[in-house]
């Protein structure tokens, strides 16, 4: 996916440290391509192959199948949208000291991804969350990207992934970080708009 980078040229934009599975990247206020703006994606995969992660702040009306999942996973669940890629496919992700072993696979720190297909009988899983599609990058890609400041790479944390008000994710991730970036939370979402 490509990033459309428009906007405030003049913006700061300091170095990032390198992706790898289990950081954020952090949406520049100049990243203006409708699917990606203001939001805050948890790092799934990044390696020679290509970068994968899920979209924290884009939740969605996509409802769960009660005979297909348990309906505890139904009921307690927070769907969001993951990414524009693979719009058909979900995933959950769980902390990984609240879910049994054989229906779970280790990610980053504190989360795993949640087995789908080996939860039936398995004890209900708190915090979760559901993602429907996820967002992709080719080869290179996502490296192009951080080089043009389309992304800010931070550490991820399992409360970002699990308990972060989504609607509030991307503000309170920024204002976090070090200066200048913690500016980014002053900004309209629209920078002609400021």
């Amino acid at each position: 996916m490509a990033g459309m980078s428009l906007g405030v040229p003049q913006l700061l934009r300091p170095s990032s440290p390198a992706p790898a599975v289990g950081s954020l990247l952090v949406a520049a206020p100049s990243l203006l391509d409708p699917n990606f703006v203001h939001t805050v994606i948890y790092l799934l995969q990044h390696d020679e192959s290509g970068s994968a992660g899920v979209i924290l702040n884009q939740t969605c009306v996509q409802v769960l199948n009660e005979p297909e999942f348990p309906g505890w996973l139904v009921e307690s669940a927070l769907t969001s949208r993951g990414g524009p890629v693979m719009a058909d496919s979900i995933m959950a992700l769980a902390e990984t000291r609240s879910t049994p072993a054989v229906a779970q696979r280790s990610l980053g720190p504190g989360l795993c991804v949640l087995d789908l297909e080996h939860i039936e009988h398995v004890s209900p899983v708190h915090p979760v969350r559901v993602f429907v599609g996820h967002s992709g990058w080719g080869s290179g890609q996502l490296v192009a990207e951080l080089a043009t400041g389309d992304w800010h790479v931070v550490p991820g944390h399992a409360d970002d992934v699990l308990l972060l008000n989504p609607a509030k994710a991307w503000a309170t991730i920024v204002r976090r970080q070090p200066m200048p970036i913690r500016l980014w939370a002053t900004l309209a979402v629209n920078p002609r708009e400021n």
